[in-house]
């Protein structure tokens, strides 16, 4: 019992590192995300996208920042 009491705690701690990582890509006015959407818009290339659920979230933070 005490392994999976160490896991789930390994997991939440995992899940909060996680979401910590994310708002870094994807919150602040400039954040990352957007700024590489608009240099995509400005003509560089990129060989993969970015999910819409991220770009969507991103976008979002950003408005609600300059608003």
């Amino acid at each position: 019992m005490a392994d999976l009491i160490k896991i789930g705690k390994k997991i939440d701690e995992s899940k909060i590192e996680y979401s910590g990582a994310m708002n870094k890509l994807v919150e602040g006015k400039g954040n990352l995300i957007v700024s590489v959407e608009k240099l995509k818009k400005m003509g560089a290339k990129a060989k993969k996208a970015l999910p819409e659920s991220i770009l969507n979230r991103a976008e979002k933070d950003e408005n609600q920042l300059l608003n």
